[in-house]
């Protein structure tokens, strides 16, 4: 947090509002501290300044998203994905102090808002289903499934002797070669110079059903089961698949 003091106290009172992922993919699925988001909130708070939360990604982890859990609320929520049902969307959502910006109440709003794909029928559709399916018991299942792969993955990983971590959280999960513990977006960085390695797992994952992106992020869905999440983990075959570097070798290939 010392970090963080030191660069918002140079903008002090000319800061707006400050922006947050709980759980930024680009920084190795790394979820945020309690302790940190409350610091954050203070600081906010203090100098009249907005806390905004990015939950493109995050806002499925739980039925009401990644605060969810937390007495801390932002003062703006930032949505996509999940909610489109896999189509294009965005969406902003906020108390109504800060929302009135957009309210055309008989006159011109503060703030003009529109976008190509505002009210989209398909999206609309598409995202209520999308909605309509994520039940408080379904967010706990593929919670619980999300727990599961990533026990899963780095059992895999222990058993072949294999230097490798797995982070994430809810029904997100991401893994790394060639690094013991993912713990900051340093570590998630030095980790990228096994790239070329991750990208043959995820091509040997990809051939035998698995699909995960090219920087080894997962997401568990509605359909998955735990005999999908085995699957992420099954033995490759003697000959052939993916040089992984171990800790026996000592370095990549």
């Amino acid at each position: 947090m010392e970090n963080s003091e030191r660069i918002l106290s140079a903008a002090g009172c000319d800061l707006a509002a400050a922006l947050i992922d709980l759980l930024p993919s680009r920084a190795g699925l790394v979820q945020i501290t309690p302790e940190y988001l409350a610091y954050l909130r203070r600081w906010t708070s203090a100098r009249s300044a907005l806390l905004i939360s990015d939950e493109v990604l995050s806002f499925r982890l739980g039925y009401t998203g990644a605060f969810g859990e937390s007495s801390i609320k932002p003062d703006i929520t930032a949505f996509g994905k999940i909610i489109g049902g896999g189509l294009p969307i965005g969406a902003v959502a906020g108390g109504s102090d800060v929302m009135k910006v957009f309210a055309p109440l008989g006159k011109r709003p503060h703030v003009a808002h529109s976008g190509t794909f505002t009210a989209n029928p398909m999206t609309m559709v598409a995202g209520l289903a999308a909605m309509a399916a994520m039940t408080k018991d379904e967010f706990r299942r593929i919670n619980q499934v999300g727990d599961d792969a990533r026990r899963v993955l780095a059992d895999a990983f222990r058993s072949a002797g294999v230097t490798g971590a797995v982070t994430g959280t809810g029904s997100l999960f991401r893994i790394f070669i060639g690094a013991g513990k993912i713990s900051s977006y340093t570590d998630a960085h030095l980790a990228s110079r096994h790239s070329a390695t991750l990208g043959d797992v995820i091509r040997h994952m990809r051939d035998r059903g698995g699909l995960i992106s090219q920087v080894g992020l997962g997401a568990i869905s509605t359909p998955m089961t735990p005999t999908d999440i085995g699957m992420l983990a099954a033995r490759r075959p003697a000959r052939g698949g993916p040089q992984i570097p171990c800790e026996k070798r000592g370095r990549s290939r």
